[in-house]
């Protein structure tokens, strides 16, 4: 995992378990292959946050596009 920026684990489905996320530090453990390790894991966009209906309202991404 690069130290470049926060990583956080988000997925799409939130109503499941998030197999690598680190609960102590709440980071995705594989964030660079989140894409390829982790079918349920997708990019999320401006688009999405605005339009997606699976983002809870106190979602970062949310409360920036929205």
């Amino acid at each position: 995992m690069s130290g470049k920026s926060v990583k956080t684990a988000l997925s799409a489905s939130t109503s499941r378990r998030r197999e690598f996320l680190d609960e102590d530090s709440r980071l995705c453990r594989v964030y660079d292959e989140r894409f390829t390790r982790c079918e349920r894991c997708r990019r999320l966009t401006p688009v999405a946050a605005l339009f997606g209906k699976h983002l809870p309202p106190t979602c970062g991404y949310v409360l920036r596009f929205r």
